[in-house]
C-alpha cells in the first residue's frame, strides 16, 4: 500500500478527522484535502517538545514521548495526534475532534507510523 492509502485508511477509520505525512525535512508526503497543518511547524513542536499553531488554533501540548506527541485546544476545537515514522522518517500527525476519543485516535495514528515506515 501507498502512504496515501494507509492515510486514507486512518481517515476512514473514524478516529480522527484530518491527516498529514510529514517528512523530518517539514515536507509533506500527504495532507488531507480539508487540512493544511504546516510540516516545519509540527517537526518543530514535535522535537522541541511545545505547543503548535494549526490553521490558527492553538493546541496546548498535553503529552509528549520520544515517539508520541498530543496536544488539545483549550477552546474545544480538538486536538492534534503525532507519532514517529520510525526510525526517525517522519511524523503522521492527525486533527481529532473534541468528540472523538484521544487515546483511540493516537492508537490508531502510531499504528499508521509503523505501517508507512514499510514504504518510505
Amino acid at each position: 500500500m501507498s502512504v496515501e492509502s494507509y492515510a486514507n485508511n486512518l481517515i476512514n477509520s473514524g478516529a480522527v478527522g484530518a491527516v498529514a505525512v510529514v517528512a523530518w525535512n517539514g515536507g509533506m508526503w500527504f495532507k488531507s484535502n480539508n487540512w493544511d497543518p504546516g510540516g516545519p511547524d509540527l517537526v518543530n513542536a514535535f522535537t522541541n517538545k511545545q505547543s503548535v499553531v494549526v490553521q490558527n488554533v492553538k493546541y496546548a501540548l498535553m503529552q509528549v514521548t520520544e515517539d508520541r506527541y498530543v496536544a488539545k485546544n483549550v477552546q474545544g476545537s480538538g486536538a492534534v495526534v503525532m507519532a514517529m515514522v520510525p526510525p526517525n522518517k517522519g511524523l503522521v500527525v492527525a486533527w481529532a475532534s473534541p468528540e472523538a476519543e484521544v487515546t483511540l485516535a493516537y492508537t490508531e495514528v502510531a499504528k499508521t507510523a509503523a505501517a508507512i515506515s514499510k514504504v518510505i
